[in-house]
């Protein structure tokens, strides 16, 4: 049976696109993301190649080829919640382009004169804010993963480069 977290159960962070995401700063080396969470050690999260995942808060860190924190995906199920414009990120149906949440994107991106565009993946995206709406299968539902990304990613013309290979293979 697959746990996924209410809302109001979720620990709501706050975002300042392309800058931080809860307690977390773009820029931040492995050790400074463990001890945001309160680690004393580097060893708080599962540590691989360029990523680092902390299961128990649902956060996966992803970090430059020189340590430096890049971005960062909320797991669908347990992740901390974080909203745009009043329409949440996290664990929301996305199965089809058509979801609510998806055309609650839309209308905000028209609103802000933001630009709204499709990755190849599937998955919308709003790069000026160094965001994409990934996708991920939590037993029969397609829930929303949000990916934040910094500048430096978000910018770099084709996301697909900079978004890490384990990222991917989050997908449904």
């Amino acid at each position: 049976m697959w746990r996924v977290n209410k809302n109001e159960d979720r620990e709501q962070w706050a975002w300042s696109p392309l800058v931080a995401v809860g307690p977390l700063e773009f820029g931040m080396r492995s050790d400074e993301v463990a001890e945001a969470f309160g680690e004393r050690t580097i060893g708080g999260g599962e540590r691989r190649e360029g990523h680092e995942h902390f299961q128990d808060r649902g956060v996966m860190a992803y970090y430059t080829d020189a340590g430096h924190l890049a971005a960062v995906g909320l797991s669908a199920a347990t992740g901390p919640q974080l909203t745009l414009g009043g329409i949440p990120l996290v664990g929301q149906p996305v199965e089809q382009a058509r979801s609510q949440t998806v055309q609650r994107l839309l209308g905000y991106a028209e609103e802000q004169g933001l630009r709204f565009s499709w990755l190849p993946s599937g998955d919308p995206a709003l790069q000026q804010l160094g965001l994409v709406v990934r996708r991920m299968q939590v037993g029969d539902a397609v829930l929303s993963r949000p990916l934040l990304m910094y500048s430096g990613w978000s910018w770099g013309g084709m996301w697909e480069e900079f978004i890490p290979d384990q990222e991917w293979m989050t997908s449904p």
